[in-house]
């Protein structure tokens, strides 16, 4: 807790009834644990505590002065966090500590004072969700990039590059203190872990099709795995494997009995009989 800043007012107030008012403000400063790991849909609960350590009961009473809903109706009206926090609830309590010395016990008079502020998240959301989201689906849908014609990884290079000056960029809007990581951290990592992904998926892919022609036939056990047990589960339709021939008049060498047009492999073996 800082020093008291406030004004110092060299007044006090004295009613017809001996009762004498001095009503000198206290500027408090002090420090609240944080507990980012819902950041920025976070809500914070803060503790003030008023006692007096020298004075007893019998020297000094602490009390509260109004209610608790006019205190937080004031606060709402004179709070000023930048737009970042927003106070949603004061609450209060008063407990009576007792100290033993000598024998004897003096109660001493304990104010608390439970704050509850909730972050705006609409800045984080617009700034750092909604870019994020557009990027990940940007990189979703570049499966669909025909790969023999579209150099698809560097497009997704492209993407990785940008995604992590997004995130050099928005470095200082995250939270730097805290007990724990804040969940969109983990968030932002795992978009990026999906971009190396899908890069090295389509790297992978890229060497598939360009060395297609060095590799071995794929053995049949393989092929009924995949395409029936596997494509069911992820509801791909079994397509009919017809081969078909198709005859150019234009090349010559075709026979008389065959008219040029396109032919399934079983057609044209039986033609060929």
């Amino acid at each position: 807790m800082d020093e008291n800043r406030a004004p110092i007012i060299p007044y006090v107030y004295i009613k017809h009834t001996g009762k004498v008012l001095d009503a000198n403000p206290v500027r408090v400063v002090s420090s609240c644990n944080l507990e980012i790991y819902t950041f920025p849909f976070d809500v914070q609960n803060c503790t003030f505590t008023f006692r007096s350590y020298i004075h007893h009961v019998s020297d000094i009473r602490i009390i509260l002065g109004k209610k608790v809903e006019d205190i937080l109706k004031r606060s709402i009206s004179v709070l000023s966090t930048e737009g970042e926090w927003e106070l949603m609830d004061i609450k209060s309590s008063k407990f009576k500590l007792l100290s033993f010395n000598q024998g004897e016990s003096n109660p001493f008079d304990e104010l608390c004072f439970y704050i509850v502020l909730r972050r705006r998240a609409t800045l984080y959301v617009v700034n750092l969700l909604i870019p994020s989201c557009f990027l990940i689906t940007v990189d979703l849908f570049s499966f669909l990039l025909p790969p023999q014609n579209v150099d698809r990884s560097s497009f997704k290079m492209t993407l990785i590059l940008g995604y992590s000056v997004f995130l050099l960029i928005v470095n200082d809007l995250l939270p730097v203190t805290g007990s724990t990581i804040p969940l969109i951290n983990v968030f932002f990592a795992i978009c990026l872990a999906l971009m190396v992904a899908s890069l090295l998926e389509t790297i992978l892919i890229t060497n598939l099709l360009v060395g297609s022609s060095n590799f071995h036939p794929v053995p049949g056990w393989v092929r009924v795995l995949v395409l029936r047990f596997m494509g069911t589960l992820v509801w791909l339709p079994q397509k009919s494997r017809e081969d078909k021939i198709i005859l150019n008049p234009v090349a010559g060498g075709t026979p008389d009995l065959i008219t040029p047009g396109i032919y399934n492999y079983t057609d044209f073996q039986a033609i060929s009989r």
